[in-house]
């Protein structure tokens, strides 16, 4: 971990060292292997964790491609809202996973062309299929499909970027849940991912110590020119908050991306923390479970960000009215 820190500090002095003019251009393409993880009875009740063709996912990859000033390409950057899960539980590599076999292939492809992956918001999707005797071999197949869908719409004509690069970032108090003591203890006694939160908070009461009541969470925007809104939203995020955060900003010449400055454990929608289920435990580096009004103030937070940094048009009226599955200005 140590040396990770020390390789993250040195990269960014590198580039800070070394600025140079570049052209930015855009374009989305899609991948297939993506589903969404949770599963439900017939009443629609939360049961448990497996591959769900039925429900919601982001299939999109967005795709930004550098060139220096004469068209050569210098980076090619690309996301998916996806967990990096091919390889399993059981596999105790250090590895990308499928990412980094798609950052080899496109860096094998243009040798001393710099491959870089965003995650999104995927907290809830995972690759498909995974695990099993073959997880390496799949884990290189997914990295290769999304690393040709990358190449192909970066060779496509794209849509330029122009204009200066604004950022805005603010620390945001999402709401927490304060549960009875009597709720806590069925929680408490029930499976690892829905009991360590829980042993945690009612460890907390019996020293007679408050429960917390908001966590503070970095949220980031980067707006470039009038052609490009990168979201940066915190924590392992889940793919309803694409939608939502289409609805509160307009879908157009945005890239929405989780994991952002910090990881804290999950970040579930209004709508998951209804379901319940495993997305919603909460926390994992501190204490607390994410009430449902948490959705909105991170969403108010983007809009202001938004706002800040100059995003042109305005923040959809029905921005509110949106639901996971879909955008109340933007359907499906």
């Amino acid at each position: 971990t140590e040396q990770l820190f020390d390789r993250a500090a040195e990269a960014a002095e590198a580039a800070l060292a070394n600025p140079q003019p570049a052209r930015l251009r855009r374009g989305t393409g899609a991948v297939a292997f993506p589903r969404n993880r949770r599963l439900f009875d017939a009443e629609g009740r939360y049961v448990r964790m497996g591959p769900n063709p039925d429900a919601a996912f982001d299939p999109r990859v967005p795709v930004l491609r550098v060139e220096d000033p004469d068209g050569a390409l210098r980076a090619l950057v690309f996301g998916l809202s996806c967990h990096a899960v091919t390889l399993d539980k059981q596999n105790l590599a250090l590895s990308g996973d499928f990412p980094g076999f798609a950052q080899a292939a496109v860096e094998a492809r243009f040798p001393g062309v710099q491959a870089q992956f965003v995650q999104g918001c995927g907290a809830d999707v995972n690759s498909h299929p995974r695990g099993g005797p073959n997880q390496w071999e799949q884990a290189r197949r997914h990295g290769e499909a999304l690393a040709e869908e990358a190449i192909r719409v970066a060779a496509e004509p794209l849509k330029e970027i122009c204009g200066t690069l604004r950022t805005a970032r603010e620390e945001v108090a999402l709401p927490l849940r304060v549960l009875p003591r009597s709720q806590l203890e069925r929680m408490a006694a029930g499976p690892i991912w829905e009991s360590h939160n829980a042993k945690r908070l009612l460890a907390l009461l019996a020293r007679g110590q408050p429960l917390p009541v908001a966590y503070p969470a970095p949220v980031a925007l980067w707006q470039f020119g009038s052609d490009l809104t990168l979201v940066g939203l915190p924590g392992e995020t889940t793919s309803g908050y694409i939608p939502l955060t289409e609805a509160a900003l307009g879908s157009e010449n945005l890239w929405v991306a989780g994991y952002c400055n910090q990881v804290f454990g999950y970040l579930p929608t209004a709508r998951l923390v209804a379901e319940g289920g495993y997305e919603t435990v909460g926390l994992i580096a501190d204490v607390g479970l994410f009430a449902p009004e948490a959705q909105e103030t991170l969403l108010a937070a983007v809009r202001r960000l938004a706002r800040q940094a100059g995003r042109p048009g305005r923040p959809c009226a029905k921005a509110g009215a949106a639901k996971d599955g879909g955008s109340a200005c933007h359907p499906p």
